[in-house]
């Protein structure tokens, strides 16, 4: 364990309507009424009707506002209501729940099951799952649950579940790109950590085994053929984060980029030659050898969140460094 170790894995084999004016007989004896003026009573009779077909308006509205069908934009978008909204997407609701979106479809775990939904909120694949604190990754048409802590993983695309894999040790972190490629951190008894790579069927193609650093996070490449393995380390009070390039054919690492008193909180493949990392103080492009090839500054702003596209680009949400009550969203 006195160095990090790369491992190349061989292939395995396989209304109603009012009626007319009662007539008035006077009793012998009786004092005869005061005649109701006839306009008097023609106007009751029309309030009557009035409110009648106010009801019946009211009515009409409500029904034809339920029963109307969702339309089409001119600009190919559709109009949805609010009724179907709440009844797009129903699921079993639990304390553990995540969820995800994926290309047009979504997905909802809980300690024993997973559901994929459609676009349009119908179930396209649901299974049960044995997880005790479920984690999703998912890329665009691909998507995996994973017990953090545990030993299971599960990946799914919008129809189906690709594979399972269950590692001897825990899982700390684990991603799927878009072609079911899995990158899959755990700890281990001999090293900081180890790194296992999974095909899209599922099989180990690929391990790393880190001795002197502890690893964040890894990300196979959206071409499949390299790898993006995040550490960090501390050595004589000098705190490093670095990012290690692995070509899934070879052993060694290909190329590393450093960066020192900061921390990579995010980081990923945002093309098959860009890795893209998210620090406390800024964004870096790298290339697929780990070289610089830019980066955008928060200056005087503190990262507040951040979302990566299917597109190339990265949301980031800042905001000032002693307020959290105005913001800026930014688009790199």
């Amino acid at each position: 364990m006195d160095e990090d170790k790369g491992v190349v894995l061989p292939p395995e084999e396989e209304n109603e309507q009012p009626g007319e004016s009662p007539e008035i007989v006077v009793l012998p004896g009786a004092e005869q009424p005061e005649e109701q003026p006839a306009k008097k009573r023609k106007n009751k009779i029309w309030l009557i009707i009035l409110a009648a077909a106010l009801v019946l308006i009211a009515a009409a509205v409500i029904v034809l506002a339920v029963l109307r069908p969702k339309t089409e934009k001119t600009d190919g978008t559709k109009q949805v209501s609010a009724r179907d909204l709440e009844e797009l997407y129903i699921f079993e609701s639990h304390e553990s729940n995540v969820f995800s979106a994926f290309g047009e479809s979504s997905i909802v775990a809980s300690v024993a099951d997973v559901t994929v939904y459609d676009a349009k909120g119908n179930v396209s694949y649901k299974s049960q799952i044995s997880c005790q604190s479920p984690a999703i990754t998912a890329a665009q048409n691909s998507a995996a649950v994973y017990d953090a802590g545990g030993m299971s993983v599960y990946a799914f695309s919008h129809k189906k579940q690709l594979y399972d894999y269950f590692p001897q040790e825990q899982i700390v972190h684990a991603d799927i790109n878009d072609k079911g490629w899995m990158s899959v951190t755990t700890l281990d008894k001999d090293y900081k950590a180890a790194v296992t790579v999974l095909d899209e069927e599922g099989t180990e193609v690929y391990r790393f085994f880190s001795a002197g650093s502890y690893v964040l996070g890894a990300s196979v490449s959206p071409n499949c053929k390299s790898m993006a393995v995040f550490t960090a380390r501390q050595e004589q009070e000098i705190f490093t984060c670095a990012v290690t390039v692995f070509d899934l054919g070879k052993e060694k690492p290909q190329a590393e980029y450093t960066v020192e008193d900061d921390v990579i909180l995010k980081a990923d493949w945002c093309e098959a030659d860009t890795i893209v990392c998210i620090t406390q103080s800024g964004i870096s492009f790298l290339d697929a050898k780990a070289k610089l090839r830019g980066t955008y500054d928060f200056e005087d702003h503190v990262l507040y969140n951040c979302a990566f596209t299917n597109d190339g680009y990265i949301a980031v949400s800042l905001v000032k460094e002693n307020s959290r009550l105005f913001g800026t969203v930014v688009t790199v």
